[in-house]
Order: C-alpha cells, then sequence, then structure tokens
C-alpha cells in the first residue's frame, strides 16, 4: 500500500510512505515527511498484534533533496534486508516445521488405521472359521491366500484372506461397488 499527503496548512507538509503486511499478524510501514517546521523525517511503524512500535529518524533539519532521496531509500534497503536476511528465513523454517507436523499427524492417523484394521480382523476370526468350515463341508470357495496392495515391498502389501473369506456367501465373493 502506497500513501501521498500534502497540507498547506501546516506550512507546506508532504508525507508519503508505504507498508506491507509482513505476517498475519505484524506489518511494517515506512513514511517520509518533508515539512518546512521539521525538515525531513523518517517514521518506520512496526505494528505486531496490538503493539506498534515507532521510530523516528530526523535525516536533515531543512528540505534538501539529497536528506529526501535518503529518506526515501534506507527503509528499501532496510527491508530488503530484514527480508532477506530474517523474515524469508523464518517463514521457510516455519513452512517446513509445518510440513513435519503435517506428515507426522498423517503418520499417526496410518498408524491407527493399521492398529483398527487389525482389531476388525482379530473380531472376524470366529465369522472366517465358521464360513471356511461351511465351505469346505459343501466343497465351496475357500481362499488360500489373498494379497492387496504393491508387489514388490512387503511394506506395501496387506494381507486380505480373512476379510475377503469373510465376504464369501454360497460359494460366491460379494463385494460391494465402490465408487
Amino acid at each position: 500500500m502506497c500513501r501521498a499527503k500534502y497540507d498547506l496548512m501546516v506550512g507546506g507538509k508532504v508525507e508519503y510512505g508505504i507498508s506491507k503486511q509482513l505476517t498475519e499478524y505484524s506489518s511494517l510501514a515506512a513514511i517520509v515527511k518533508l515539512s518546512q517546521d521539521t525538515g525531513v523525517n523518517l517514521e518506520l511503524v512496526l505494528t505486531r498484534g496490538q503493539h506498534s512500535y515507532r521510530f523516528d529518524i530526523l535525516f536533515s533539519d531543512v528540505i534538501e533533496p539529497t536528506a529526501a532521496i535518503y529518506g526515501t531509500c534506507f527503509p528499501f534497503f532496510v527491508y530488503s534486508a530484514l527480508h532477506w536476511l530474517v523474515i524469508k528465513p523464518y517463514l521457510k523454517r516455519k513452512k517446513a516445521e509445518d510440513k513435519e507436523a503435517q506428515a507426522e499427524e498423517r503418520s499417526e492417523q496410518l498408524k491407527r488405521a493399521k492398529e483398527e484394521a487389525k482389531d476388525a480382523i482379530m473380531l472376524m476370526k470366529s465369522t472366517y472359521e465358521r464360513n471356511v468350515n461351511a465351505e469346505q463341508y459343501k466343497g465351496g470357495l475357500v481362499l488360500i491366500q489373498a494379497w492387496y496392495g504393491v508387489f514388490g515391498g512387503s511394506s506395501r502389501l496387506s494381507d486380505v484372506t480373512i476379510p475377503l473369506q469373510c465376504l464369501v456367501s454360497n460359494s460366491k465373493t460379494n463385494l460391494a461397488r465402490t465408487k
């Protein structure tokens, strides 16, 4: 955001500046004030949450072009240095921490899902045994092995023999459709 202000009543006062939203809770503003009364001033304002920190820098008691140029360029160089040396590394580190936390959360969810699946299979054991005995008695469909996943890596394969055998009824596998 950029703004400019001119006031004739105070004896010729000109203000121009720029502000930048750094993060969700903080912003930085730089305002150059040219006035016949005070000369060339630079006001830096850092706002973090509900707190504001103001820094006034006097470049000259009178209006001089070089002081006005320094007042204009100084905030740009300070912001560039802060951006590359502090802000950007902080945001990069924060993003990496968030990504790591999400990966850890996904890992925990997967671990819980695997435990729930193992518990469900344990509960299916008696149904599985009844189903196998019934199918063997009538010479029906008995599954020896059933695997699900990507072959080539043992951690990517799951033994689904018990759940799949529980779906066998009258020598047919009844699989529900999914989208």
